[in-house]
């Protein structure tokens, strides 16, 4: 039985744990804080009293699940217990439930194991191609309510990841919402543990991990005072991940950094705290003005053979980003379609050039870190669209990285740009939106 939320995604406050015996039939209701509650019932023997609190709607649940049972058993004497609760004081009987089975046979997990590898140090292009095929996980861990990392814990989210053709996942984390706001600036015990958690999973699945520091301090942007922070945090960083083999996990420092002038200063004051520890990782390092194509020209990188360049892609704006609500005026982009017309391919292809070429002139790779549109752009438009970039990025030599995984509109009706419905009970391959996995990932 599944006891759904209420619209807002909020579980009914009078659902609780508890557990209760009625001949040879134990019922226990398990609150899960996002999925919808699942009712399992097995068989004991009967102990004659209630287990755990409930309050009278838990057990108006409880009686209305064993007298379905009972219905299709012999009848067995009940013995009367002192906490039992008159019928006639019972509220009204909630709308009836459906019973939802899983789709999935067998354990959606990834062999430990596999994924423990001897290191490997890898000529930069080559580290960058291992990024090929990149899904985002973004909407979890850089914010700082734990209600959106559920589903980046499970570990069938990394085996349904790998199995559907991805190679490297990009972790999107607030590092310094979770770290103290004055010196040492160390970050939480707990957090460490709900991150190392997530890349443990990953790699055991044989992904390629970006630990991408994505927020800081819930702001899109490093405050100019927060510099010295900034550095002191990556140091943390990099000395935690050290004995981790450079060619599973990779490091970016900041997501999308604005002005170019500051994000130079910081970018080169970061690469040399990670490099005390970690002299051959791969970093890769976002373009300034917000990683689009027009920052790469303005990079100031300082001299070191193992860094990845990285920008995001998503031109037209009026396509991609319509309807959202933190673009002002984006409401009037809703309904816009792309049709893949000459002009339109010429375009993508027009400004990959200008990456290509810097790439080419100063010998680092390139790698499209991010690139998407927002769910409920016309579907057909989006396929096409997603189809094109990759294309173009394959054409120019970038791997890349697709934002992003979740859809969370069927969920919360939020505005995502994700492939895949994270939060069905339990996940499942037939939840992705297959049609854009197509055209990410074209399978005969």
């Amino acid at each position: 039985m599944i006891i759904p939320a209420n619209e807002a995604g909020v579980v009914p406050p009078w659902v609780t744990r508890a557990g209760f015996c009625v001949d040879k039939i134990y019922i226990r209701m398990v609150v899960d804080p996002v999925q919808p509650i699942h009712m399992g019932v097995q068989a004991v023997e009967f102990h004659g009293k209630a287990k755990g609190s409930m309050n009278t709607k838990s057990i108006l649940i409880i009686l209305l699940v064993a007298f379905i049972s009972a219905s299709c058993a012999p009848a067995a004497k009940v013995v009367p217990t002192e906490t039992a609760v008159p019928t006639s004081t019972l509220p009204p009987i909630p709308p009836t439930f459906t019973i939802t089975p899983s789709p999935t046979t067998q354990p959606l997990k990834c062999d430990p194991d596999r994924g423990s590898t001897p290191s490997t140090t890898l000529d930069i292009f080559t580290a960058s191609q291992k990024l090929d095929r990149t899904i985002n996980l973004g909407e979890a861990l850089e914010f700082p309510d734990q209600g959106h990392w559920y589903w980046i814990s499970k570990e069938e989210t990394f085996y349904i990841v790998k199995t559907a053709g991805f190679n490297a996942v990009r972790i999107a984390i607030d590092f310094a919402y979770h770290a103290d706001p004055v010196q040492p600036y160390s970050i939480e015990p707990a957090f460490w543990e709900d991150v190392d958690s997530v890349v443990e999973k990953a790699i055991a699945c044989q992904l390629v991990v970006i630990i991408n520091m994505h927020n800081f301090d819930a702001e899109s942007q490093i405050p100019y005072t927060d510099e010295k922070r900034f550095v002191t945090l990556w140091s943390e960083i990099a000395e935690h991940y050290k004995n981790l083999p450079d060619d599973t996990l990779y490091f970016e420092p900041y997501n999308e950094p604005g002005d170019p002038d500051y994000w130079n200063a910081l970018l080169t004051k970061g690469i040399a705290a990670i490099r005390k520890s970690n002299p051959t990782r791969p970093i890769i390092i976002d373009t300034a003005d917000w990683s689009q194509i027009s920052g790469i020209s303005k990079l100031r990188l300082p001299d070191d053979p193992n860094l990845i360049v990285s920008f995001h892609y998503y031109s037209p704006h009026e396509f991609t980003h319509q309807c959202v609500d933190f673009i002002e005026g984006a409401e009037s982009w809703c309904g816009t379609t792309w049709d893949k017309s000459p002009e339109q391919i010429a375009l993508i292809n027009q400004e990959f050039e200008v990456a290509a070429q810097w790439s080419k002139s100063h010998q680092i790779p390139v790698f499209l870190g991010e690139f998407g549109s927002i769910s409920i752009a016309d579907a057909d438009s989006r396929i096409r669209w997603t189809a094109a970039v990759r294309e173009a990025a394959a054409a120019f030599g970038f791997s890349w990285g697709y934002w992003d995984l979740c859809d969370t509109h069927s969920y919360d009706g939020s505005l995502t740009f994700g492939i895949y419905d994270c939060h069905k009970h339990p996940l499942d391959q037939s939840y992705w939106k297959q049609d854009m996995l197509q055209a990410l990932i074209p399978k005969p």
